[in-house]
């Protein structure tokens, strides 16, 4: 993980981080170790959440 924390539009908690190549297509199932726990997750594509702005 690079940059994680609890984002509030999702309203769960989110990360950033570098997995393989294998396990980089959005919605791939990988496990992530927090606090020695491994803990499920999903990769998901950038941005989380589609910006609500207009240009």
């Amino acid at each position: 993980m690079t940059s994680g924390g609890f984002g509030p539009s999702l309203e769960a908690p989110l990360a950033m981080g570098y997995v393989t190549t294998e396990h980089a297509a959005a919605g791939s199932a990988v496990n992530v170790v927090v606090r020695g726990k491994a803990l499920p997750a999903k990769t998901a594509k950038m941005p989380f959440v589609p910006n609500g702005y207009k240009r």
